[in-house]
């Protein structure tokens, strides 16, 4: 079995979707037998009963089924916990591994060691080359929006070893940005590698879709405000909103399908209306007008929106 690295999976009722990406990434870990572990949240035992046979095909794929369940963050926690390789790379359940992916990830690990690798990803290209970084500000600046996304980091052993003392309720929704940052503010040597090594599943379906404003704008800002306090609060407060402007969660398109969904309504523009100027490039009475349409309007058009969106 392979000492160097390991994949992490955690995943909650997504079977047929963790089933199409764990086939490729079996196939590359094959070629360095490279464990990967597999952390069930799922309430029904499909996951359970469709791991079988890839458990029979693959030595080193390792299945654990939470019961009680740990919940997204537990698991999280769970997933980069008591594996004894010096690198973990943690992947959702809805992430596909790129061609070579594994072989590319083991070069940066024998060529940099840094503290945390990080890659990107077909469905959200950041555009900076690859590099070893050694300066936190600029990584938390450039790319702490990026790693929101469950499948960009490896982690280093030595980048956990301060797990229990995370506070799960400030860190909410992101175990990971709070793990990797203060990571990073002990050592910080992070390597961006540019090519993209992961893409998602086309029929993922985010555990946070219904509560996409609390989630990166409540849960996302009190993580950010926890970190150190070596990083200042002028930079935190600066990255804050890049997430949602690089991810276009709140642009015009997606809150026309957040409307057709009744996941935003005016309720939702009462609360957050003093946010949007920073976290939408859509003008604000747009987002008031689209909160109070009525959604028999929209729903007609709703596949055009998504089409449109993807």
């Amino acid at each position: 079995m392979n000492k160097q690295l390991a994949i992490s999976i955690p995943t909650y009722n997504r079977t047929e979707i963790l089933k199409s990406n764990l086939v490729s990434i079996i196939n590359q870990a094959k070629r360095f037998n490279i464990p990967i572990y597999i952390s069930d949240d799922s309430d029904n035992n499909r996951t359970h009963e469709m791991i079988k046979s890839y458990i029979q095909d693959y030595q080193f794929l390792y299945y654990i089924h939470n019961i009680p369940s740990l919940r997204h963050d537990k698991n999280i926690i769970s997933c980069l916990s008591s594996i004894e390789t010096n690198y973990i790379w943690l992947i959702g359940d809805s992430i596909s591994l790129s061609d070579n992916a594994l072989f590319k990830v083991l070069n940066i690990i024998e060529s940099q060691s840094p503290a945390i690798i990080s890659c990107n990803s077909k469905d959200r290209i950041v555009d900076i080359e690859s590099m070893h970084i050694t300066d936190k500000d600029y990584v938390l600046e450039n790319f702490g929006w990026h790693n929101t996304l469950t499948g960009t980091t490896i982690y280093s052993n030595r980048s956990l070893n301060n797990l229990k003392n995370l506070d799960l309720l400030e860190c909410k929704n992101f175990p990971q940005i709070a793990i990797i940052f203060n990571a990073l503010n002990r050592d910080c040597s992070f390597y961006w590698e540019k090519e993209p090594l992961i893409y998602a599943h086309k029929d993922k379906k985010s555990y946070w879709a219904e509560n996409i404003f609390e989630t990166f704008i409540d849960d996302f800002s009190r993580t950010i405000f926890y970190l150190p306090s070596d990083y200042s609060n002028k930079l935190k407060a600066k990255v804050i909103p890049i997430h949602s402007l690089k991810a276009k969660i709140f642009d015009l398109k997606s809150l026309l399908i957040l409307r057709t969904e009744n996941i935003y309504d005016f309720n939702k523009f009462k609360k957050y209306y003093k946010t949007f100027k920073k976290n939408s490039s859509t003008h604000l009475f747009l987002i008031f007008i689209i909160s109070v349409l009525p959604r028999v309007i929209l729903k007609p058009i709703r596949a055009i929106l998504r089409m449109a969106l993807n």
